[in-house]
């Protein structure tokens, strides 16, 4: 939920009629940092007892990956269009990406959304140099720099 309401934050900065990039980044910003703890920490125990010991309630957690996906993609799409942003989106998934391998967790989704965001921002941007920065970003995080 916490990660959702950061990515409509995000979102809202990004939208025409507020037009605020730096509320954007800092609500992105949080959603690293929440997704790191996430990647340090883990989903927890599925069962969850209490203080007897006796099981009372099976937790769902969702993945790491599907905790990026719910906080990057829609931000992706919109943010494609701001480099600058993109660029930062990139170092952000960076971040997550670094603390899943330290953790030992699969980082698929970080990867995808890097390959994503690098795509949008070819396809909307037409300044060659932002369009290398991101590029250049994306490949660093896929080299593991």
């Amino acid at each position: 939920f916490p990660v959702r309401q950061l990515a409509d934050v995000a979102l809202k900065g990004l939208s025409p009629s507020l037009n605020d990039p730096t509320t954007a980044e800092n609500a992105m910003n949080s959603v690293a940092e929440t997704l790191v703890l996430f990647a340090e920490r883990g989903a927890g125990m599925p069962i969850r007892v209490d203080a007897a010991g006796a099981p009372r309630f099976v937790a769902c957690a969702p993945s790491l990956d599907d905790l990026t996906r719910l906080g990057f993609e829609q931000v992706r799409v919109k943010g494609a269009s701001y480099p600058v942003f993109a660029a930062r989106l990139v170092e952000l998934l960076a971040q997550v990406r670094r603390a899943a391998h330290d953790a030992g967790t699969g980082t698929r989704e970080v990867e995808r959304q890097a390959e994503l965001l690098a795509a949008g921002v070819a396809d909307q941007v037409p300044i060659k140099a932002d369009v290398e920065r991101v590029r250049d970003a994306a490949r660093a995080l896929e080299r593991g720099a």
